[in-house]
């Protein structure tokens, strides 16, 4: 009687907990607050947001894995509805594009692409252009970039090369060189000069030239080896216009930061008249920063020395004292 009295005991209480443990399970993901929206303003964004199209089968890359049952997602929290779009992406866009309320539909989209573009890249690089252009679909494609550069860097700069829309191209062109960049400084020059359009080159050699001097790799730098580095950089540009535009942005790039490696660049540059104003807004920068330095840079160049006397003349009273000595 005792070890029946025991044993009732013991199945009720652990009715009780499993029920306990079911409610504490439902409840926290009613009450998980909203994390993702916290941590990812997309989840707040007001850009258009497309209709979804319709998956027939469980919208996979690898192949059909079949029909994909439209399971509910709805009254789930951002943070809930991102972890079950992590554990079936196939589901989570089914009842994205067929059963979700227009409610959640804003809420949803962001958190449910953000997951497809990290299990699927090139499936969420389609729906791309029918985003309008803003945060949402910037993000996205920066997110798309460093995902799939990580698998075939070159189908990633092709897709981005694709894209009809002009300023959406750019930007997908740059995401992914520079998520290359991040390994290859040297494999992002590459796919910059194989680009076959020509502004294309010149704007995203300016940006991976720009992110590099940026990187730690070049704080360390010397500026002999910096200097060796760009020019390196821009003989690797067989047209001649194109590449003295390179010299130049190099130069505009580094006259805040290196401006005698600014100076140098400027200086093998062909004569014209933006090779003028950076010299001389090279010179004066160097002046400000070392001016025993831009003496000696400028006595030991191979400019003109009409193009000396004017750099000292411009460069202010400090420098011509110490150019021309005063007589006693």
């Amino acid at each position: 009687m005792i070890r029946l009295l025991l044993l009732s005991t013991g199945l009720v209480s652990c009715a009780f907990l499993a029920l306990w443990i079911r409610s504490k399970e439902t409840r926290d993901l009613a009450e998980l607050p909203r994390l993702h929206r916290l941590a990812d303003p997309i989840a707040g964004s007001e850009d258009h947001l497309p209709a979804l199209p319709e998956f027939s089968e469980a919208p996979v890359l690898d192949g059909g894995e079949g029909r994909a049952d439209v399971v509910s997602f709805d009254g789930l929290s951002s943070k809930a509805l991102a972890i079950r779009a992590e554990q079936d992406i196939g589901a989570a866009l089914n009842w994205l594009s067929e059963d979700a309320d227009a409610s959640v539909f804003e809420t949803a989209y962001p958190i449910i692409m953000h997951e497809l573009v990290r299990q699927r890249p090139l499936q969420a690089a389609q729906m791309i252009p029918e985003l309008q252009s803003g945060f949402l679909r910037d993000s996205l494609v920066t997110s798309i970039s460093r995902q799939w550069v990580q698998v075939d860097s070159d189908a990633a700069l092709a897709w981005a090369s694709a894209l009809e829309d002009a300023s959406l191209r750019g930007h997908a062109q740059r995401s992914v060189l520079l998520a290359v960049c991040e390994a290859s400084y040297e494999d992002a020059m590459g796919h910059v000069l194989a680009l076959s359009v020509e502004q294309d080159r010149l704007d995203l050699l300016s940006t991976v030239f720009a992110h590099e001097i940026q990187s730690q790799r070049l704080r360390t730098q010397s500026s002999s080896r910096l200097l060796q580095l760009a020019e390196s950089s821009i003989e690797q540009i067989s047209e001649a216009p194109l590449r003295g535009r390179a010299r130049f942005e190099a130069a505009q790039l580094l006259i805040a930061t290196h401006p005698q490696v600014a100076f140098a660049l400027v200086e093998r540059a062909e004569a014209s008249d933006s090779r003028e104003g950076l010299l001389l807004t090279a010179f004066r920068s160097l002046s400000e920063l070392d001016p025993d330095l831009a003496n000696h840079m400028l006595n030991e160049s191979t400019l003109s020395d009409s193009m000396k006397d004017q750099l000292r003349s411009a460069s202010g009273p400090v420098l011509v004292e110490m150019v021309i000595p005063k007589r006693p």
